[in-house]
């Protein structure tokens, strides 16, 4: 193993969502040590998420500013997890003093601000990946490399779901706990649950399938604790290949923390996975027989590979472990970036799949509006992942 890459953070502290992930999923592997970081404006939670991470002082930052004028030119790679509202500000600050950045999803909250992101990666020559975690999941990218050889036949439909409660669900006083500020309130061109959760949708029905969302029929709605806010999207449309898709994402049902799914057709085989149940795939074909793979199974094309198991089988691949997994192919990319090489990870997402994505979401939240069909231009262009 070479030099392990120096990673810096912004965003992140210890009483975000999402910090402790990034942090252990960096880790994980001994390819990366996180050196530094402006991980909150809360100076104290800041300052103590850089005890947690056992960082010196004088390169714990208070600003923005800071951390790129300091650290410009010392790391390898920065990783962007503060709130959405806050990526675009961020990533303007940061890609032209040449930093190679991973930005937590979503990468902005407009495919405006992804346009101008992609013309100053491009004017720069930045490296730019974006975590989508849920496709790091071995059999995740197992159901791909199926769904690839054609094992499937023609496809047919594509059904996801990702249901959870925690706008519905009340805590032990009787009331449903808010979350964050940042998300308490809509957007005019799209909604904060897309953002959150429909964000990932779009890009697994694209990394499953390797097709593009032509058309949306979308109905939002508010069903929990927060008015005014949207909490339940269901979405249905069609694909480049005439396949159609039914989506759902909500935070108002009760009975799911995470009940994420997808169940994807085709005219010789379906195939299913659950995150509650990650080690495993299920397989339908024409003649009713099904098949279920494991770990154990030898006829695994992606799952069984080395770097995915970490543990004997028989103990489940977690949500951590996913996120690694991918934090591994950002890091041989960005290596690969490094030394010129042409880049080109199926496994790692960038500006492209961002913008899609964002604009999928757009379309979303005009069609519920609207209460008609939306389409999205097909001429989708060429993918430019760093």
């Amino acid at each position: 193993m070479g030099k392990k890459l120096k990673i810096g953070i912004v965003g992140g502290g210890l009483n975000s969502a999402v910090g402790k992930c990034h942090f252990s999923a960096i880790v994980m592997d001994h390819e990366a040590e996180i050196v530094t970081g402006f991980f909150s404006t809360n100076l104290k939670v800041n300052s103590e998420t850089g005890r947690y991470l056992s960082i010196p002082t004088s390169r714990v930052h208070k600003s923005i500013e800071e951390f790129a004028k300091k650290e410009k030119g010392k790391i390898d790679l920065v990783v962007v997890l503060t709130p959405t509202d806050k990526h675009f500000e961020h990533l303007k600050t940061l890609i032209p003093q040449n930093f190679s950045i991973v930005c937590e999803k979503s990468l902005t909250t407009s495919s405006k601000s992804c346009k101008e992101l992609e013309q100053l990666q491009k004017k720069y020559n930045s490296f730019i990946a974006v975590t989508y975690n849920y496709s790091g999941y071995p059999f995740v990218r197992e159901a791909k490399k199926i769904i690839e050889s054609g094992s499937l036949g023609h496809l047919l439909k594509v059904k996801i779901d990702m249901p959870q409660e925690s706008y519905i669900r009340e805590c032990n006083d009787g009331k449903v706990k808010p979350p964050q500020d940042w998300r308490m309130s809509d957007l005019s061109n799209v909604s904060k649950i897309s953002l959150d959760l429909g964000i990932h949708i779009h890009q697994l029905v694209t990394f499953l399938t390797g097709e593009k969302i032509l058309s949306v029929i979308a109905k939002e709605s508010t069903l929990g604790a927060f008015k005014g806010v949207v909490d339940d999207v269901s979405v249905l449309g069609t694909l480049t290949n005439e396949a159609t898709y039914n989506l759902t994402f909500s935070k108002a049902l009760l009975g799911n923390q995470n009940g994420l799914s997808f169940k994807i057709f085709g005219t010789k085989m379906a195939i299913e996975w659950h995150q509650c149940s990650p080690n495993k795939l299920l397989l339908y074909n024409q003649s009713g027989k099904n098949i279920e793979l494991n770990l154990s199974s030898e006829e695994l094309i992606e799952a069984n590979h080395p770097r995915y198991n970490r543990f004997k089988p028989g103990h489940p691949h977690g949500f951590i472990e996913a996120f690694a997994n991918y934090y591994q192919d950002i890091f041989v990319q960005y290596k690969k970036f490094k030394q010129g090489h042409e880049v080109n990870n199926d496994f790692v997402m960038g500006i492209l799949e961002s913008k899609e994505g964002i604009m999928f979401l757009e379309m979303v939240s005009r069609s519920s509006k609207e209460r008609k069909e939306k389409k999205i231009d097909r001429n989708q262009g060429k993918k430019y992942a760093a």
